[in-house]
C-alpha cells in the first residue's frame, strides 16, 4: 500500500527540555506514528540523486555490481563467503568517495544540509522523464531544545496569487 503522506516532525517537552522526534504516515488504511531515534538522519522518498552526490554513486550500483561479479563466476565457482568478501571490498574501496559526515551537525550546518537535499532532488525530478515528483518553493522551519518552532525560510501568502517575473 502506497504512502499518501508522510511527515517528519520533532520537537521537545517544554518542561524537561526532552527532544523528540516521529515519522508521520498516512496511508489509504489509515494512520502510523513512529517514534524515531534522535541524531538518525532518514533519506526518504526519492534519494537516488542525492545520495549520488553525497556518497559518489547511486545507492543501487552495490547490489548491480554484486549480481555482475557473480555471473562472471562458473556455475557453482562463487565461493561460500562472497558477500563478506564483496561487502568489505566495496566498503573499501568507497569510503573515499562519500562527502563529509552528516552526524552531530551544528543547527545551521544542518539546515543547509537539508536545504541541499531537498534542492538537488528537485532539481533532479525537474529533468526527469514525465511529471516532476516534487518542485515548488522550499519552506522549512525547526525547532531546537532552547526555542519553539522557527522558520527558516517562508514562502508569503502572497506568493499564491503572484507570478514569479523572469
Amino acid at each position: 500500500m502506497s504512502i499518501l503522506l508522510a511527515i517528519i516532525w520533532g520537537g521537545w517537552n517544554p518542561k524537561t527540555h526532552e527532544p523528540a522526534c516521529f515519522k508521520i504516515e498516512v496511508k489509504q488504511d489509515g494512520k502510523k506514528v513512529d517514534p524515531l531515534p534522535l541524531g538518525l538522519c532518514s533519506f526518504s522518498g526519492n534519494p537516488h540523486f542525492f545520495t549520488r552526490v553525497f556518497r559518489g554513486f547511486d545507492i543501487r550500483l552495490p547490489q548491480s555490481l554484486r549480481e555482475e561479479i557473480k555471473r562472471l563466476f562458473p556455475q557453482g565457482g562463487i565461493p561460500t563467503n562472497f558477500d563478506d568478501i564483496f561487502n568489505q571490498a566495496f566498503e573499501k574501496a568507497s569510503a573515499p568517495l562519500v562527502a563529509a559526515g552528516h552526524k552531530d551537525l551544528p543547527i545551521r550546518e544542518a539546515i543547509d544540509f537539508l536545504y541541499t537535499y531537498l534542492h538537488i532532488t528537485i532539481k533532479a525530478t525537474k529533468f526527469m522523464f514525465g511529471a516532476p515528483a516534487c518542485g515548488g518553493p522550499l519552506e522549512i522551519g525547526f525547532v531546537s531544545t532552547d526555542r519553539c518552532f522557527r522558520w527558516v525560510r517562508h514562502k508569503s501568502f502572497s506568493s499564491a496569487i503572484l507570478e514569479e517575473e523572469a
